[in-house]
């Protein structure tokens, strides 16, 4: 997902090219080939920006001999600070704790290291990875990590230290974790969504969700925004949906993007649309014609939407030109 900071919009793309652009006029600010450091091409986890710099992860794609890295770039010149070895590579969301990055490799590895320096403070290996199945990003709350293995279950590590609090397993079913306010739940590729105990990881609840979770959820305070392989996108709320859209083809953003009031995705006629958080109802539509990929990100600032594609394209978009077209 595209990221802004100050002028800047920073992306990776799937040639193995980290970029930034003038957030503005989208002329190229710097550029890093991750491929210099390995057989590495790919970026799918969400980044870092923070205290002037640009902290990524970069995976294998496609090829299972391949590596990966994470990354601390300087956000001004692109000039690396420090990179990680990190094996097969890292395509889940990075996570922040105070001084410390957390990172969940694709060898079933979470890792914590310090951000100034990129040095190891601990590693903890939590699963077998599952060469068919990319593992779910983590999430954290309070100084403890949770994350989901390829085996269906939950685990809880502490932060400072590694020390793992507690295993759950659940039912089979591909997991993501999730952070509402100050609850975890997770969401299962069995249908369900679960409301797990912090403490303990006991199952507090259990609901039907009737359809299978497709990509990754969105949080929008107590409530979650998801996209479902049967074409619909839903806004939850403890367990229970506010709302339902259904779409006429395959949804392909990664992420529904949450802004303010507004709900964005795209579809796979390169559809962009916008549904009000609240009820569900319609905002605005534009179609993005000639489109040789599909829309698979979406990011935003106060001015701009800025979208890109599978190949690798991305396009600025003034938000409040879009927000002005009704259908």
């Amino acid at each position: 997902m595209p990221v802004v900071t100050g002028e800047a919009v920073f992306i990776g793309s799937c040639s193995g090219t980290f970029y930034a652009f003038n957030r503005r006029s989208g002329q190229t600010l710097w550029t890093y080939n991750i491929k210099q450091d390995g057989n590495q091409s790919s970026f799918h986890g969400s980044m870092i920006v923070f205290d002037k710099r640009v902290y990524v992860g970069t995976d294998r794609g496609t090829d299972p001999a391949a590596e990966g890295h994470i990354y601390a770039f300087d956000s001004a010149t692109g000039k690396a600070a420090w990179k990680y070895a990190a094996g097969t590579g890292v395509s889940t969301d990075l996570l922040r704790d105070d001084s410390r990055l957390i990172a969940y490799c694709a060898n079933g590895e979470l890792v914590s290291l310090d951000l100034q320096s990129g040095k190891p403070a601990w590693k903890k290996k939590i699963t077998e990875p599952n060469s068919d199945q990319y593992l779910s990003s983590p999430v954290l709350l309070g100084h403890v990590v949770f994350a989901a293995t390829a085996t269906s279950a939950v685990v809880a590590v502490r932060t400072t230290d590694g020390e793992m609090l507690w295993r759950r397993q659940l039912e089979p079913g591909y997991l993501q974790t999730v952070v509402l306010g100050n609850e975890l739940y997770v969401l299962s590729g069995a249908k369900y969504l679960y409301r797990l105990d912090k403490v303990t990881g006991d199952v507090r609840a259990k609901n039907d969700l009737q359809a299978v979770p497709y990509f990754v959820p969105s949080p929008a305070a107590d409530s979650i925004l998801v996209e479902f392989s049967d074409h619909t996108l839903k806004h939850i709320s403890k367990g229970d949906p506010v709302w339902s859209v259904k779409f006429e083809s395959d949804l392909t953003t990664h992420k529904p993007l949450v802004w303010q009031h507004q709900v964005i995705v795209a579809d796979a006629t390169g559809k962009l649309s916008a549904w009000r958080l609240e009820d569900g109802a319609p905002l605005w539509s534009t179609v993005f014609q000639h489109l040789k990929a599909p829309i698979t990100t979406v990011g935003s600032d106060a001015e701009m939407l800025y979208v890109g594609t599978q190949d690798g394209t991305l396009f600025g978009v003034d938000r409040h030109k879009l927000e002005r077209r009704q259908e």
